[in-house]
């Protein structure tokens, strides 16, 4: 134990490499496929099953966002044995484009037919709420003994394909966390613990605004497209099935009622207009894929009995990665049995890129093997995808909003039009920034409103708008203090508020500064 305080009873050269390359190694996001890893995830997910007192789960890793997203659904309609004959042969059938042909063999690879009939008796809602009793009970006597309260959200829920358990490992770690603190107190002064804290910060917000990207956008977006997907090709399997099913019913005086899975209905009365490139404005308040990112209510309910909701490593992110580099100067820091639920939380963490807890399966999301981010640590490329997985499912994004892939790789195709009759507002500024800002002021003729030794302040009002939410567009021409090396100036365009008045008004505020106080002569 001494040798842990001599090391850190400050911070020398050589611990500062060593945060710096632990940083970087808990920050990269995105890594090439490795079967072994993947042997290995799994035997970690499983093992901390057992540690939690849970029963051993099918655990099945996902190549990608999109299968971790889709294949809950897919279980729901597989657990209704008439659905799962005559449904799901007719959908494999029809997707085989990629990346859906990977996602059957995937699938295929790692449930078989007796994991279906576990999981069948698994999800029986009768057993599901006697083991959401003893689960509730769990958590509490771990709140009771840390201290704090549960929240609701953080209860396990009932769900069509087994009770959601996210939050029986929010409290193990809670409960392991307190452990590691006794542990770890009087052996680290407090000047160097703070310091290597406030370093190992960068890791958690990295894994914050990720997170909140993929669980709050990503998720609700493929869930909906999928949703849709099957709803047009159900359509198409009913009227071709019609007639001679409905022959047959008649003669015999069934109708089948209550047959198939209660997802196929609500799958045929989404309405097929769901926006997938913004599926609607998410509510922000908690953890999770909120409701309101589907405004469809059928789509909404299908998301509602799924819950697909990431284990937010984020949250235990703000703790854990002081203890890995502690344990990383010395393990003899910690008890053994905290070192060995210390390396399966690294271990874990480490390898998968996004978690999905059942009380019977496990959905485990690989890295991708492209990851692109920009300095606010959003999903971002000018100039191809933000995300790339290696079932060749690819995600394009413009400062952490999703966005089609003609707007990345053919930004030379937007029109004036286009931009014109967009409605929403924030696809509409992402429009106007590929056109080119200069350039969609000069060929929409806008208005010059005010001018002087700051700038120019122009104004652009949009009249196919929401005019309930919409703004006009008003941006400051500003022109550079510093000559190029021909003498000429740069001349900048600015976006600034659309309350402004007057240039000076419009540049003070980029520099967040009070119009009378600011003083052009004075800035750079």
């Amino acid at each position: 134990m001494t040798q842990l305080s001599d090391n850190l009873n400050h911070l020398n050269d050589e611990h500062r490499q060593l945060l710096e390359e632990f940083n970087q190694g808990w920050t990269r996001h995105e890594k090439q496929p490795n079967q072994v890893q993947r042997h290995a995830v799994v035997l970690d997910v499983k093992e901390l099953y057992a540690r939690s007192g849970l029963k051993t789960p099918n655990v099945i890793v996902c190549d990608s966002i999109f299968q971790l997203t889709v294949y809950p659904l897919l279980m729901a309609l597989m657990l209704n044995e008439q659905t799962n004959d005559k449904t799901i042969p007719y959908l494999r059938k029809s997707l085989k484009m990629p990346p859906w042909g990977r996602l059957w063999e995937n699938l295929d690879g790692q449930f078989g037919p007796s994991d279906l009939k576990r999981l069948r008796v698994e999800s029986d809602k009768a057993r599901q709420k006697d083991a959401q009793k003893e689960l509730n009970r769990v958590i509490h006597r771990i709140y009771e003994t840390e201290g704090g309260t549960v929240d609701t959200f953080e209860a396990p829920r009932l769900t069509n394909i087994g009770l959601q358990i996210n939050s029986n490992f929010q409290a193990s770690v809670k409960s392991l966390l307190s452990s590691l603190k006794q542990d770890m107190d009087g052996q680290v002064q407090d000047e160097a613990l703070a310091k290597v804290t406030e370093s190992l910060a960068r890791i958690n917000s990295m894994y914050t605004r990720m997170e909140t990207q993929l669980d709050l956008q990503l998720l609700p977006q493929i869930l909906a497209k999928t949703i849709n997907t099957f709803k047009t090709l159900l359509s198409s399997q009913d009227s071709q099935l019609s007639s001679g099913t409905n022959d047959a019913k008649r003669s015999s005086g069934s109708e089948d009622k209550g047959d198939e899975s209660e997802i196929l209905p609500l799958i045929r009365q989404a309405k097929g207009l769901e926006d997938t490139s913004h599926a609607g404005r998410p509510m922000l308040n908690g953890y999770g894929t909120r409701m309101g990112a589907y405004r469809d209510p059928a789509i909404r309910l299908i998301a509602s009995g799924l819950q697909v909701e990431l284990f937010r490593k984020s949250r235990v992110m703000q703790f854990f990665p002081i203890h890995f580099f502690i344990r990383n100067i010395d393990n003899n820091a910690y008890s053994t049995r905290n070192l060995e639920w210390l390396n399966i939380w690294n271990r874990l963490l480490e390898r998968a890129y996004a978690l999905l807890f059942y009380e019977s399966i496990a959905f485990v999301c690989e890295y991708p093997i492209l990851s692109r981010l920009d300095a606010e640590q959003r999903f971002h490329d000018e100039n191809g995808p933000a995300l790339k997985f290696s079932d060749d499912f690819s995600v394009y994004f413009w400062r952490g909003r999703r966005v089609n892939r003609e707007l990345i790789e053919s930004p030379q195709t937007i029109t004036i039009e286009q931009i014109e009759k967009e409605k929403n507002v924030d696809t509409r500024s992402i429009l106007i920034e590929r056109y080119g800002l200069s350039r969609f002021l000069q060929d929409t003729g806008a208005v010059k409103v005010h001018e002087d030794e700051c700038g120019v302040l122009y104004r652009k009002a949009f009249e196919h708008g929401d005019t309930l939410t919409d703004e006009p567009l008003m941006v400051v021409m500003v022109t550079n203090s510093t000559p190029e090396a021909d003498g000429t100036r740069k001349q900048f365009f600015l976006r600034v508020p659309p309350n402004v008045a007057t240039a000076r008004e419009a540049v003070a505020w980029t520099f967040r500064m009070d119009p009378d106080d600011y003083e052009p002569t004075k800035q750079s």
